[in-house]
């Protein structure tokens, strides 16, 4: 067998559906996407995985290219222009959150994005027992809130 068969093999095998030790495999189809972020006076061009329903999953940000002003600069250029008195690692951190909240904004917000609708209340419903939060919680923070928005009532918080 191939590698890729054989890998097929232990995902489709009886035996591994039945989850009997802690040792499984997670196939994960990953797609990238581009995105630009502006910050200050320059582009950057990254890349990251686009968003999944897995355990481990990771948006994995990687810049591509920097421009400044139009001109492709190197990346180790701009995080020495973008310093501002930081060490290079909090620069460094300071981009790639940057990045990283982009990233999720894009991916996962919209998932999330309250439409005043009924069948809201069950998404945000399995969302908190997948993350096993309270059913208290979930009854404060989203179904009163919910129900104030089908009444017409707005919140700001």
């Amino acid at each position: 067998m191939s590698y890729e068969e054989y890998i097929n093999y232990l995902i489709r095998t009886k035996d591994n559906n039945k989850i009997t030790s802690k040792n499984h495999i997670e196939l994960q189809k990953i797609k990238r996407k581009k995105a630009i972020h502006t910050l200050d006076k320059y582009k950057i061009i990254f890349s990251y995985n686009e968003y999944n329903h897995s355990d481990h999953f990771q948006f994995d940000i990687e810049i591509e290219m920097v421009r400044k002003k139009g001109t492709p600069i190197p990346v180790h250029q701009f995080l020495e222009e973008h310093n501002m008195n930081n060490s290079s690692l909090k620069t460094e951190f300071s981009v790639y959150f940057k990045l990283l909240e982009y990233a999720i904004q894009k991916e996962l917000e919209p998932i999330f994005t309250h439409k005043g609708r009924f069948e809201d209340h069950y998404s945000w419903k399995k969302e908190f027992q997948n993350l096993g939060l309270p059913s208290s919680s979930f009854e404060e923070d989203v179904a009163v809130k919910l129900h104030n928005y089908q009444k017409g009532l707005h919140y700001d918080h």
